[in-house]
């Protein structure tokens, strides 16, 4: 042969790709970069049942609270979002899709605060669209209610940052 059939030949030899490495779990027809795909949304969950597809799930649920916005009517608008927020609690409550149970509390503990939030937010705005002057006592009742609110974003904002924060302090200490 010519040295430039070499040359080519040389130069494709690179360019060919492997062989499909398949993996030793039950998703053994799924090449390696399918693979990781699978195992980054099903990483974290249990492996069984509907489970495995928890994060399309979750993905859903973001869907449906989004969609409420168009409706016109806000008070219907947070009732909704309110049964919403207690149906995802109930169902994550009967399912508990994690792993570990860490990983459970800190999704509980987090839709217990949405549902609170909801339902604080669904009394307010019932009792404002009365349409009428409040007396002091509603007004007290207001009060009040939009303290515990400010109370819980408060506690879900540093729980959601003690949740982002404390994994990288571990990772600055073992370093």
């Amino acid at each position: 042969r010519n040295k430039s059939a070499l040359v080519n030949d040389n130069l494709y030899k690179h360019d060919v790709v492997p062989e499909v490495e398949t993996c030793p779990t039950k998703y053994q027809h799924v090449d390696r970069n399918n693979k990781i795909i699978i195992e980054t949304i099903t990483g974290p969950y249990k492996p069984e049942g509907l489970i495995i597809f928890w994060e399309s799930f979750c993905e859903f649920r973001r869907l449906l609270l989004t969609l409420l916005f168009v409706m016109n009517n806000k008070l219907l608008h947070l009732v909704i979002s309110c049964i919403l927020c207690i149906m995802f609690q109930m169902h994550h409550c009967m399912l508990y899709p994690f792993k570990h149970k860490n990983s459970n509390r800190a999704e509980t503990l987090s839709l217990t605060l949405l549902v609170v939030i909801s339902l604080i937010n669904s009394i307010k705005a019932s009792i404002q669209s009365t349409g009428g002057s409040l007396s002091k006592t509603l007004k007290i009742m207001l009060t009040k209610l939009s303290t515990i609110e400010d109370m819980m974003l408060i506690i879900l904002f540093l729980f959601i940052s003690f949740l982002n924060i404390f994994p990288n302090l571990q990772k600055v200490r073992k370093s």
